[in-house]
């Protein structure tokens, strides 16, 4: 994520939080009607498919595993799986990195 001065001017790039972006996608879902196919093909297929990333942005046979199961209701993110490796279940982190 890029970072500014108090005059607008650009500094350094940080390390932005995977929430912000899943916060966008789940607003659009919420608050503007985003059909939930659509929005989730920002940070799933649309990604996976620019940086040619062939193990990831779908759930099938031979893919990574990744996945985010979330709240039917409230969106809100419950458990997380990457690689097949149960990262964070009924909303406690398990295993902690850059981007927990």
């Amino acid at each position: 994520m890029p970072q500014f001065n108090d005059k607008g001017e650009f500094i350094k790039l940080g390390i932005g939080r995977v929430t912000s972006l899943y916060k966008e996608v789940r607003d659009a879902i919420i608050e503007d009607n985003v059909p939930i196919d659509k929005a989730l093909k920002c940070i799933t297929q649309n990604p996976a498919k620019i940086l040619k990333l062939k193990n990831k942005g779908k759930i099938d046979i031979n893919m990574d595993a990744d996945m985010v199961l979330v709240n039917k209701t409230t969106l809100e993110i419950e458990t997380v799986i990457a690689k097949g490796k149960v990262m964070m279940e009924d909303k406690n982190i398990l295993f902690k990195g850059t981007f927990e």
